[in-house]
């Protein structure tokens, strides 16, 4: 089923720098087109597959930090 309207909330995405080019066409992943308030793109180092290895997640968890620390603020 769909929405019948986006909800109205912000969307941040944490995404692996390093992708295919169909990936890259589209920086929000085709999260904007349900994202009635936006969507807040945090690039971190890395493949997908490799994300969440040394040393990309450490990056990958400063920026989640970086991102909850600013719901608090």
């Amino acid at each position: 089923s769909t929405l019948a309207s986006p909800p109205a909330c912000r969307i941040t995405l944490l995404r692996a720098s390093e992708h295919r080019d169909a990936v890259a066409a589209d920086p929000e992943l085709g999260w904007g087109s349900v994202a009635a308030g936006g969507v807040e793109v945090h690039e971190v180092p890395g493949t997908h597959l490799d994300i969440l290895t040394t040393p990309n997640v450490e990056r990958l968890a400063e920026a989640l930090a970086g991102c909850l620390a600013r719901l608090t603020d």
